[in-house]
């Protein structure tokens, strides 16, 4: 089953005041449609880094619920500096892998920090924004900067 946001298609029909309320041709009052997202945070200059590119396929994530989907920099906070030796670019992607046996692993590895998530897999197309994988002798592991078509959360499934 894939997870992403929907709505209601509505016939709207005059019917009097609603106090705030659209309302269907049905009769039935409906609350006001929800804000739009919010766009992605700016990017720093030089971000994506040089040999991120679009790619197409399934990629897996450690998530806690459908509404895990923060990006590092707005957990972060304002004024953020990251770590000696980090590019404050990578606190603007999401980590996601190519396999989700290496996000599996990760989630092992680091039980205590890990332990209320699970895999999502999102089908990402080339319009989706743009990739790099930063340790590819280790494992499949990605960072990926959305692009702004890209709502939060994107469509994905539980796979684990």
């Amino acid at each position: 089953m894939l997870v992403a946001g929907s709505a209601r298609v509505l016939d709207y029909a005059p019917m009097g005041d609603t106090g705030g309320k659209a309302e269907a041709a049905d009769g039935v009052a409906e609350a006001e449609p929800a804000p739009a997202p919010e766009p992605w945070p700016e990017l720093p200059a030089d971000c994506p880094t040089d040999g991120a590119a679009p790619m197409a396929g399934p990629v897996y994530r450690l998530a806690r619920s459908e509404s895990d989907w923060t990006l590092p920099i707005v957990e972060k906070g304002p004024g953020y500096v990251p770590p000696e030796g980090v590019a404050i670019c990578r606190f603007h992607a999401f980590s996601v892998y190519l396999n989700k046996d290496d996000a599996a692993a990760l989630r092992r590895r680091r039980k205590k920090l890990f332990k209320n998530h699970k895999i999502a897999r999102i089908q990402v197309t080339k319009t989706m924004g743009d990739l790099l994988q930063n340790a590819p002798d280790t494992d499949t592991h990605l960072d990926w900067w959305p692009s702004d078509e890209v709502l939060a959360p994107p469509p994905f499934e539980w796979v684990e």
